[in-house]
């Protein structure tokens, strides 16, 4: 009956220690951030040097200033030896840029792209006629 306490309290405490299920962070967002100013910019970038210092690049790369995401990270021509042999190693970069434009910029831009009003006459009448006028 010992045996069965013993037992019984160990499970106990392991689920009392039992770590929390992770959860999602709360979702954010801007209602000024909009399909017209936000885009993104597929790149892809080769490099050449050790895993090592192909994982410190992506690392500099994702915790830059700008918004990157890296989708893909290959190795190109690399060996196990790296530049042991003197032929440094070769990986591939892909990935996402993130542009927010100018909300001031994208404004002039789009009232740019707005055909021009047509010429009047001093009478509001059109100054193009069928007959050439």
């Amino acid at each position: 009956a010992t045996d069965a306490a013993a037992s019984d309290a160990a499970g106990t405490d392991a689920a009392a220690t039992a770590p929390a299920a992770p959860t999602a962070p709360d979702l954010v967002t801007d209602p000024l951030v909009t399909a017209t100013n936000f885009s993104s910019i597929p790149i892809t970038v080769s490099i050449q040097g050790s895993y090592a210092q192909a994982r410190d690049f992506l690392s500099k790369l994702q915790g830059g200033s700008r918004l990157f995401l890296v989708t893909t990270f290959a190795s190109t021509g690399s060996s196990e030896a790296g530049d042991a042999t003197g032929v440094p190693d070769q990986w591939t970069v892909g990935g996402l840029v993130y542009v927010l434009q100018d909300a001031a910029a994208t404004q002039a831009d789009q009232a740019a792209e707005t055909p021009a009003a047509t010429a009047e006459g001093t009478d509001g009448t059109s100054s193009d006629t069928a007959a050439g006028q």
